[in-house]
């Protein structure tokens, strides 16, 4: 009986891993930059509506209601599909992106123990990051995921 039930589990296992989900398609570089400038353009609307802080305090604060909208873009960025021959500009753009929600995670924790030093070195490094990300997005033809 045990052998029966272990070749049952190993076919569904088969099937399952072969053929039973499919890939979404691959978008031209023009639908790419159009969907994924939709995110941004939507993860920018929802963060400008954020009340700008005006102590560490405030600013901890901000960070923590931005840090999941950040999640959700990168999130739904991950899913679109690239044309094959950007799929690695592309990796490279949301692994930067992934590096700013650090640096915001960063520049959180520095505001939270009220250390002003702390803030301004992650914000830095966090401006750094976000200048090659953008270049990265505007190699890519992505307009408002570029600024």
């Amino acid at each position: 009986m045990g052998r029966p039930l272990f070749a049952a589990l190993a076919v569904v296992a088969l099937v399952a891993g072969c053929g039973g989900g499919s890939e979404a398609p691959r978008l031209s570089s023009a639908q790419f930059a159009s969907r994924a400038d939709a995110i941004c353009r939507t993860y920018n609307s929802r963060s400008n509506a954020i009340a700008q802080p005006n102590s560490l305090t405030e600013l901890a604060t901000a960070i923590n209601k931005l840090v999941p909208l950040l999640d959700q873009s990168i999130e739904k960025l991950q899913k679109l599909s690239p044309p094959k021959d950007e799929q690695a500009d592309v990796d490279k753009w949301l692994a930067g992106v992934q590096r700013l929600e650090d640096d915001l995670r960063s520049v959180q924790a520095s505001a939270a123990k009220k250390d002003a030093q702390g803030v301004r070195a992650a914000l830095e490094s966090g401006d750094a990051h976000n200048k090659r990300s953008n270049a990265m997005a505007a190699k890519l033809g992505l307009t408002v995921c570029s600024q």
